[in-house]
């Protein structure tokens, strides 16, 4: 099992690689180029509101109110 360091080492050491993995699919037609910034944004859409759920129930739990 690796641990925390391991994992984000890997994760900086690969950024190299994986924009070249997307970089050749993205600019081989327009197409391909939309599709992958569209699931891009459905990606962080989708994160951002898991973000703002999350925050909102922690805010909750330390027993903030919400002004009206």
């Amino acid at each position: 099992m690796a641990t925390l360091q391991e994992f984000v080492t890997r994760i900086v050491t690969d950024l190299p690689e994986l924009v070249d993995l997307f970089e050749t699919p993205a600019t081989q037609d327009p197409l391909s180029a939309v599709s992958l910034v569209m699931g891009a944004l459905l990606v962080v859409g989708a994160s951002g509101v898991l973000g703002y759920l999350a925050f909102g129930s922690l805010l909750d739990l330390l027993g903030a109110s919400a002004t009206r």
